[in-house]
């Protein structure tokens, strides 16, 4: 993701592709982290997904609050 992040950053693309390709980037370390835990864990398609929509939901949990320690501090 961070290739991503550097080109999206610079000017070498227009505002709208820039987006696309961090949108694109994270969809694919999504996909790559529901690849590893299926193969890892031995799981079926659905039940990959559900260990990594919670790992999602707890990431976003954890940066908010993250970010509100930052903020009041």
């Amino acid at each position: 993701q961070t290739p991503a992040h550097v080109i999206a950053s610079t000017a070498l693309l227009p505002a709208g592709m820039g987006d696309g390709l961090l949108w694109g980037a994270d969809l694919a370390a999504i996909a790559y982290e529901w690849f590893i835990t299926r193969t890892a864990l031995r799981l079926s398609g659905f039940g990959a997904i559900g260990f990594v929509v919670i790992d999602l939901l707890i990431s976003s949990v954890v940066n908010r609050l993250a970010a509100m320690e930052a903020f009041l501090s």
